[in-house]
């Protein structure tokens, strides 16, 4: 079995770069990966041959894509909020779905993420639990939650890997409710500390569920930045503290020799 691959492999950039989040992921009139553009995207689609692809809007509605020489093309659907990109292949013997949720510029349409999440989009699916907004995106070092469902209902005992394109992989168990928590790893090369880095690379959430002799495979495709707090020093927080403390001091004593209190 050849298994779908969207935006994969990643590569990530060096300290201080920045760009697309993935390396095979492109964007036109300043619509890049994790802003909301308004031009439209394309996407790297591998191995995609005979799959199903079909864009969700956030009013529920959805429209079957077409790809071109191994690339979908995401172009504006004038709605503004969360969309949900959904790649299927049927195997005759089983299912493999691809997901990946993208946040799109457009005008309002009064419809909440969760309605996007709630609604089954593939037989087996994992759901990020909770979706990042906008300006929340994934960060390594950062605990995140997803919940395994099978025709809308949470699985448990099921088998979840979480890999990274910097080569990573963890391992769980989806829990009774279907949930399952993974800690992004803080794995990018050559990181310096105190100095910013704007870097991301993709991550993957994938399962895989047996159902009436069937084999259905899932995967969540997203990307996570570096964790802010390798150049986010806590030592000017505690300098200016301590001056406030000074100055306070210098300032309460003034107000108490004014008093004749010594």
């Amino acid at each position: 079995m050849v298994l779908l691959a969207l935006g994969l492999p990643l590569q990530a950039q060096e300290p201080g770069q920045s760009g697309s989040s993935t390396a095979t992921e492109t964007a036109s009139h300043g619509a890049g990966h994790g802003r909301r553009g308004r031009g439209p995207k394309r996407l790297m689609l591998a191995n995609g041959e005979g799959a199903v692809i079909r864009l969700w809007r956030p009013d529920l509605s959805s429209v079957i894509l077409r790809p071109e020489h191994g690339s979908v093309t995401l172009s504006p659907t004038g709605m503004e909020g969360l969309h949900a990109l959904v790649v299927q292949r049927d195997w005759g013997d089983g299912e493999e779905t691809l997901l990946r949720y993208l946040d799109l510029r457009g005008k309002p349409t009064g419809h909440s993420p969760r309605d996007l999440l709630a609604v089954a989009k593939s037989r087996f699916e994992i759901v990020p639990d909770p979706q990042p907004r906008e300006h929340r995106r994934y960060r390594s070092g950062e605990e995140w939650g997803f919940l395994l469902r099978f025709d809308n209902r949470p699985v448990a005992g099921v088998a979840v890997t979480l890999t990274t394109a910097q080569g990573t992989r963890l391992d769980a168990v989806s829990a009774a409710d279907g949930s399952v928590e993974f800690t992004l790893p803080d794995d990018f090369p050559r990181l310096v500390e105190g100095v910013k880095d704007g870097r991301s690379a993709g991550f993957q959430v994938s399962a895989v569920y047996r159902h009436q002799q069937l084999e259905y495979r899932t995967s969540l495709d997203a990307d996570y930045r570096v964790d802010p707090r390798h150049w986010r020093s806590s030592g000017w927080g505690v300098a200016v503290a301590s001056l406030g403390l000074v100055a306070g001091g210098l300032v309460g004593r003034r107000i108490r020799r004014r008093e004749g209190v010594q």
